[in-house]
This record gives structure tokens, sequence and C-alpha cells, in this order.
């Protein structure tokens, strides 16, 4: 906790000059999937990746604990035998990667909260007592470092929640 603290603090008080390198953000979303088949073998993961996508001039640092994060969040709040999805497309420019879960989802007036820092949703705090309310946003700022946005939206139907992730495809 200490960690992210100080990260989030670096994030929003300097302008951070982030390492900038190429990836193929398929190979990238694919390990850590992989990462959280074996942490939460419990969850079924599935992903929907396309062959290949190059991002140029990202640092991979920021955009894999961005990620990360997100994955995370959704298989901590995703019950035993749910399925969390990660798909990857191109759209405008860059791609959208969107994670969808089986969790509690959020109240509609505290969606854009779940981003600040410390901020932990109501339904949230009620079904899984752990966490501090940093993962999202630390993954807001990495990606606003990175020239990327995420914001969140409750599926249709049965719940749970969706996150979206647009990351450009070379960043200026």
């Amino acid at each position: 906790m200490v960690e992210d603290t100080l990260t989030l603090a670096w994030l929003e008080n300097e302008q951070p000059e982030l390492n900038q390198e190429d990836l193929d953000l398929t190979d990238l979303v694919d390990t850590i999937a992989e990462d959280a088949r074996y942490e939460y073998p419990e969850h079924h993961i599935r992903t929907e990746l396309p062959e290949q996508a190059e991002i140029r001039g990202t640092s991979h640092r920021a955009l894999a604990q961005a990620i990360e994060n997100v994955v995370r969040n959704a298989c901590k709040y995703t019950p035993a035998g749910g399925t969390v999805m990660i798909r990857l497309q191109e759209e405008a420019g860059g791609y959208r990667l969107s994670v969808e879960d089986d969790g509690p989802g959020v109240p509609a007036e505290q969606l854009e909260a779940i981003f600040r820092p410390f901020f932990r949703a109501t339904r949230i705090r009620e079904s899984v007592p752990s966490g501090h309310g940093l993962g999202l946003a630390l993954a807001s700022r990495h990606l606003d470092a990175i020239g990327g946005r995420i914001r969140a939206c409750n599926l249709a139907g049965n719940g749970g929640l969706a996150m979206h992730l647009w990351l450009p495809a070379v960043r200026m």
C-alpha cells in the first residue's frame, strides 16, 4: 500500500517522464490474463485478443500496472465460478480494452468516484472487505500519463461491471 500511495502522489504531483517503448499489447494482456488465471483458479478468465496489437512510444510499466489493476479488481469482485471477460480490439487510432466481471457492480452515482484515491463503492465495501481504494485510482493516473483513458459502466442483466480502457497506438 505504501508503494502504491507513493506512486499515486508522484503521478498526481509531477509530470513524470515515462520511458517510451514499443510493445505488443496482445502479449502484455495475455501475460496478465495468465497470471490472473494462476492467482484465481476458481474463476473463468476468458480473452478475445487480436493476433497482434502494436503500441509505440508507451510506458510498459505504467500500462502493465494499469491493466493488471483493472483485471485484478475484476477477479477480486467476481464470485468463485464466475467469469471475467477480457477483450481487445482496434478503435479510432488506438485500442479498446474491455474487462467485464460478474461482481456486484457499482451504484450508478459512484461510477466516476471509483477512480478517486481511497474511494470504495458502497456495494464493494459490503461484499469484499479488503482493499484500500488505490488500484483504480492508479490505473486512471497511469493511463492519463500515457495518453489513454478509462471509464466504468454497469452491465445490464445480471449485474457486473465493465471497465473500458482506450489506449493510443502511438503516444504523441
